[in-house]
């Protein structure tokens, strides 16, 4: 059997040990911040059942399962960093991060503030602001480090691995 699958939320830990016994639904996320790493990873397997229900209650009106495993199998997310973290109540939290997912050759970031409130006794995710300045495309070269931090060139790591 090969190497285990290092966990997409950037943790340092395999997949299993990390984030898929939540989206599995075997453990509930224990802060706003493993919800938010646990949503990054299912949007990374296109894990819709796991995005929508942990959508907080007042914003799945307009979503569904299938439409957000849809949407996530059509993006390419490559990194999370997470930028910071505040309590801002006993069941109220923010994370600032910023995703990055690659579209061809170009580099996008997603930086947002999310809020996340605790319902039914579980984080969910309920909104966010999104940082405009951030959301301008980079082309990447094919001998440049890849964006994914893997210390290899663009060519040789991602670029070669288009969907």
């Amino acid at each position: 059997m090969g190497a285990m699958q290092s966990c997409y939320c950037d943790q340092n830990l395999p997949f299993e040990q990390c984030c898929a016994p939540f989206i599995r639904g075997e453990q509930n996320a224990p802060s706003a911040v493993a919800l938010m790493r646990s949503r990054y990873s299912a949007y990374c397997v296109a894990a819709g059942d796991y995005l929508y229900n942990t959508y907080h209650s007042t914003r799945r009106a307009d979503l569904s399962p299938g439409l957000l495993a849809a949407t996530a199998r059509e993006q390419r997310w490559i990194r999370l960093e997470i930028q910071s973290t505040q309590a801002v109540a006993a069941d109220s939290a923010e994370v600032e991060f910023k995703a990055f997912q690659l579209e061809g050759d170009y580099l996008l970031c997603l930086h947002e503030r999310s809020t996340f409130y605790r319902e039914d006794g579980q984080w969910r995710y309920h909104s966010g602001v999104i940082y405009q300045q951030d959301a301008v495309p980079v082309k990447i070269g094919r001998n440049d480090a890849c964006p994914c931090h893997s210390g290899k060139k663009y060519k040789r790591c991602c670029a070669g691995a288009k969907t």
